[in-house]
């Protein structure tokens, strides 16, 4: 039925676009059109989809009870229809439904199978995607150390496949989850923390704007001094020696290509991470050599000299 598969076709883009343009209640009503035509014609890959968009456009809609229930019934009929993408979009779509109803353990239990078939699949957008959920339930139940993690996760996936807004984001959520943990923990209770976000977020140095770049080893100078002046740790000196040791591998295997602002910075926070260390005599070279990148307009040999 030629006449009918075009209209189903056409329903299937009129969702896209007024979900695009945030008219959710039309969303809906074509969904459901389209999933009703697909039941005529018993399309099953068609029914499915059209109700993924009906469950998304009642998530929009905030109406949750409703949204779970097409959730449900959109992941098994992509289970029946054998597609693994769009049974993976429907796990994703229920446990946000379920998080709505605060149904928090089964939506972490959906989360973390959807997490895993996403990894197996090669499907990195949804690796992020549902890492990103991961964050959110973590956070909702004061896990915030679990949720950083899950947020770094999420920023590392996008910026694989450069999803750079994504990247920006995840980063946030990240640093949000960490400031929390700083509010209940203190500089030293936190510190097994503040040490992951480094690591993370010196990996992602590269993905991320210049300005976001300078914000964040601002904020890791800022951070770790504070961690400094609770005095003296076996831990806090462990971690200082592994975050220096794997800075100064990214300076040795960097790119002549990457921008100069990069190197500057991944290069000031090795001078940093060596005074921690009491580096004070071999610290010098570098810090002069960060210096001239930025035409005299820094003194980290002053820096140096000062604690010399």
């Amino acid at each position: 039925d030629q006449p009918a598969l075009s209209r189903l076709l056409a329903l299937g883009r009129i969702v896209q676009l007024t979900r695009a343009a945030g008219d959710a209640e039309a969303a809906l009503a074509g969904a459901r059109e389209g999933f009703a035509l697909a039941t005529e014609l018993d399309n099953l890959g068609e029914r499915a989809s059209f109700k993924g968009d009906e469950a998304r456009a009642l998530l929009a809609l905030k109406r949750f009870d409703d949204a779970a229930e097409a959730a449900r019934m959109f992941r098994t009929l992509a289970q029946n229809a054998y597609d693994d993408r769009l049974e993976l979009s429907a796990c994703g779509t229920l446990v946000q439904a379920l998080t709505g109803l605060s149904e928090l353990a089964e939506a972490g239990r959906l989360a973390e199978l959807g997490l895993a078939q996403a990894k197996a699949l090669g499907a990195t957008e949804s690796v992020g995607d549902f890492f990103v959920d991961v964050w959110r339930l973590n956070s909702l139940v004061g896990a915030h150390a679990k949720a950083m993690d899950a947020g770094l996760a999420a920023a590392s996936a996008y910026a694989s496949i450069n999803l750079m807004p994504r990247v920006r984001h995840a980063l946030g959520q990240a640093t949000d989850s960490f400031n929390a943990l700083l509010r209940n923990a203190g500089p030293r209770g936190s510190a097994g923390a503040l040490f992951r976000k480094a690591r993370g977020e010196l990996e992602l140095l590269g993905y991320v704007s210049p300005d976001l770049q300078k914000a964040i080893v601002s904020e890791a100078v800022t951070r770790f001094t504070e961690l400094l002046l609770q005095g003296p740790d076996e831990e806090v000196a462990a971690g200082i020696n592994a975050l220096a040791r794997r800075c100064e591998e990214i300076l040795a295997g960097i790119a002549p290509q990457q921008p100069a602002v990069l190197v500057f910075l991944i290069k000031a926070f090795a001078v940093f991470l060596r005074l921690a260390q009491g580096r004070v005599e071999d610290t010098r070279e570098m810090a002069a050599e960060a210096d001239a990148m930025t035409g005299g307009g820094t003194d980290l040999v002053g820096l140096v000299d000062s604690m010399g």
